[in-house]
């Protein structure tokens, strides 16, 4: 009975010690991804903003050539 019992709490421990490093270990996968992601983002409005200078250039030069 005693047996048992200890491989009862063994298993649970074991268990628990398994979800405990899966959850850490998402957590901190997620928390990069998000970055990434920002990072994605910024990039993008970067490159946009820089588009539009350089259409704001662009149209300036051709009135001025006018």
């Amino acid at each position: 009975m005693e047996k048992e019992l200890i491989k009862i709490i063994d298993t649970a421990v074991k268990i628990g010690l398994g979800a405990l490093i899966t959850g850490i270990s998402a957590y901190f996968i997620n928390g990069q991804k998000h970055n990434h992601e920002l990072i994605k983002v910024g990039n993008a409005e970067l490159r946009s903003t820089v588009k539009e200078i350089v259409a704001y250039i662009e149209n300036s030069e051709t009135l001025v050539n006018r």
